[in-house]
């Protein structure tokens, strides 16, 4: 039966690198390719980070709608988080 070896297919290594390392090295290569466009990397990792974060907030606020919004006599801020809500 034919052996199946690749650059990510566990095998032996007979340099004694470790394969963590070989595998880290391959990722480091492609620094080079996005060294041209680093800001937009930039601005398209900032902006994950946001949009996570934004996706996040929505059920914190809502437990926060319902445990302080709902048991308060004045529903004014149960309008006031749902407006915030909104204008997330």
């Amino acid at each position: 039966m034919p052996s199946m070896t690749g650059a990510y297919l566990e095998h032996p290594d007979k340099a004694g690198i470790p394969k963590d390392k070989r595998r880290l090295g391959v990722l480091l290569r492609l620094t080079a390719l996005i060294r041209p466009h680093r800001w937009r990397f930039v601005l398209a990792v900032v902006t994950l980070v946001a949009a996570s974060a934004i996706t996040l907030t929505y059920p914190q606020a809502a437990r926060y709608a319902i445990d302080v919004g709902m048991h308060s006599k004045d529903k004014g801020d149960l309008d006031l988080i749902v407006i915030a809500l909104l204008g997330l």
